[in-house]
């Protein structure tokens, strides 16, 4: 293992590529070619690339601890920050799309007040 791979944290590798891949869109079309999601798969086998200081294993885990402990969101292959610009933006985007994903707004919304302390509007 390099000394790169060895300094690499998954776990903020998973989140800088995050914030780099998506953004928090609440114009944003669904699907991992929007800007709001990336897909999991795509994160994954980018993690196994050669110029990538992690790999893919480690990722793996360290995404699966993200999304236990709220801080990434997982929707069907979709993933996301879940952070208070995010999960509002995704209420927002499905909100205004023609097929509204009930569960995945009430799942953000669920969200939401454990990211603002109680408050869920994010001022």
């Amino acid at each position: 293992m390099s000394e790169a791979e060895q300094a690499t944290d998954p776990r903020k590798w998973v989140l800088e590529e995050l914030d780099g891949r998506t953004e928090a869109n609440p114009d944003s079309a669904q699907g991992v070619e929007a800007d709001l999601w990336t897909s999991k798969e795509r994160l994954v086998k980018h993690a196994n690339k050669f110029s990538t200081p992690v790999q893919q294993e480690p990722v793996e885990v360290a995404l699966a601890d993200l999304i236990d402990e709220r801080e990434v969101l997982y929707w069907h292959g979709h993933l996301t920050l879940a952070t208070i610009p995010y999960l509002n933006a995704v209420v927002q985007s499905e909100q205004r799309s023609d097929v509204t994903r009930q569960i995945l707004i009430e799942k953000c919304r669920d969200w939401l007040p454990s990211k603002a302390g109680g408050d869920a509007d994010g001022d």
